[in-house]
């Protein structure tokens, strides 16, 4: 004979309904056990109905009953927690999350939601404490490892990222998200030779892994490795076309070389895709137009993207570029301005305005904007470039040609100071 009770049944019958996610079957017997001597799991049951069909509303006042009845249960503390991240209601859920592990040290997915928790709220070193705590014991969280490494390379601590990173590999040599991630952390060191190493090993272990095959693309195309930067990104591209990143990335390489039909269906796919990615998008797209002598249309895209992301001054930057297409000088002027006035200590402000002068025919003074650029922020070879250009659109053939001379000592394969070398030469 069993000696459940007709309680038990009824919640095992519940939790099996919930199971199959018959969620009004569920529902009933839920209610019916918060009408007897298991009301608490009767209560809990019902929250986690509402929570799977995202009404976390009703789950937090179903999950806060179950606690009201049994205040010292680690698990309805848990669920209710959750749904509290869930509803926006972070800084309410860490003294939730707290409880519960008071409660049960040894619960790990409780330690992780709070260290997550933490973390939002800015309590980043008890954040770190946490996860730390995730990770350990047997109910560990592995998780909690990589999330110390974001966490630690979001706040720019990347020599700490590494040695976590480092840690988490050693920790599990097959694990391929942890080589990602080290990856990343020594790509914020510049280590880039490194990092794709460790890109290769997370593909060589889970080759359909696209986030560490686009970070392999954009670490070969900074070395100038294009052929195989292509290579990275057509993979991820053929294998997952919503990668929308990829595929713009995949058009900038294709952009330098000319290739400006490819680039155009790429972009015009990829813009389809609504998210975040669409203002790079529409960044490489106002860029493909004004190359394609698409002025105006270039300067619609980048408009959009302005309005998308209002902060972000490469916007302006295209806008700028887009009116010098369009003739628009006085304009590009204005807009350049505007773009000083935004970014006042960044170079590319100061850039932009030389720029906009040059075109407006004040050679003289885009001259003396891009040598202020230089004496405050450092030499390059494309600003001494522009600065040729400035003195050859005033005549000034032997100080253009010194400026281009300068800027391939710099770099000796910078194209566009090849050019106007020719130029004053010829």
């Amino acid at each position: 004979m069993s000696d459940a009770t007709p309680a038990d049944e009824t919640m095992a019958a519940a939790q099996d309904a919930l199971r199959r996610r018959q969620f009004d079957v569920a529902e009933r017997l839920f209610v019916r056990l918060c009408e007897g001597p298991r009301r608490a799991d009767g209560h809990h049951g019902r929250g986690l109905v509402a929570a799977a069909q995202q009404d976390f509303t009703t789950a937090i006042d179903q999950f806060q009953r179950a606690c009201q009845l049994e205040d010292a249960n680690p698990l309805f503390q848990y669920q209710l927690g959750v749904a509290m991240i869930a509803t926006g209601r972070v800084d309410a859920a860490v003294p939730v999350f707290e409880k519960t592990v008071s409660l049960d040290p040894e619960f790990g997915p409780a330690w992780f939601n709070l260290g997550a928790a933490r973390q939002q709220t800015g309590r980043l070193e008890e954040a770190i404490e946490a996860f730390r705590r995730a990770a350990s014991g047997d109910r560990g969280v592995e998780q909690a490892r990589l999330a110390i490494v974001n966490l630690l390379r979001g706040a720019n601590a990347i020599d700490a990222a590494i040695e976590e990173a480092r840690a988490a590999v050693e920790h599990r040599g097959d694990w391929p998200e942890a080589w990602a991630q080290l990856g990343l952390s020594l790509a914020g060191k510049q280590d880039l030779e490194t990092a794709i190493a460790c890109w290769e090993r997370a593909l060589e272990l889970a080759p359909a892994m696209h986030e560490a095959r686009f970070h392999l693309g954009i670490a070969l195309a900074m070395l100038g490795r294009f052929d195989q930067a292509e290579v990275a990104y057509r993979t991820v591209v053929a294998a997952a076309p919503q990668f929308v990143m990829a595929a713009a990335n995949l058009a900038g390489l294709l952009m330098q070389r000319g290739e400006l039909a490819e680039a155009e269906r790429l972009l015009e796919s990829a813009a389809e895709t609504p998210g975040p990615e669409r203002v790079i998008v529409l960044l490489n797209l106002g860029e493909l137009r004004v190359r394609q002598g698409r002025g105006a249309d270039g300067e619609r895209a980048f408009r959009e993207a302005s309005s998308l992301a209002p902060r972000d001054p490469r916007p302006s930057i295209g806008m700028v570029r887009a009116m010098i297409a369009q003739n628009r000088q006085t304009e590009a002027v204005i807009e350049a301005e505007r773009l000083r006035h935004q970014l006042p200590n960044e170079p590319v402000s100061s850039e932009c305005m030389a720029e906009a002068l040059l075109a407006a025919g004040r050679g003289a003074d885009a001259a003396a904007e891009i040598g202020r650029c230089i004496e405050t922020f450092g030499d390059s070879a494309p600003r001494r470039e522009l600065r040729g250009r400035c003195f050859e659109s005033m005549g000034d053939r032997g100080s253009a040609r010194a400026e281009f001379e300068r800027a391939l000592t710099i770099d000796v394969s910078h194209e566009p100071s090849r050019n106007g070398l020719a130029r004053v030469e010829a």
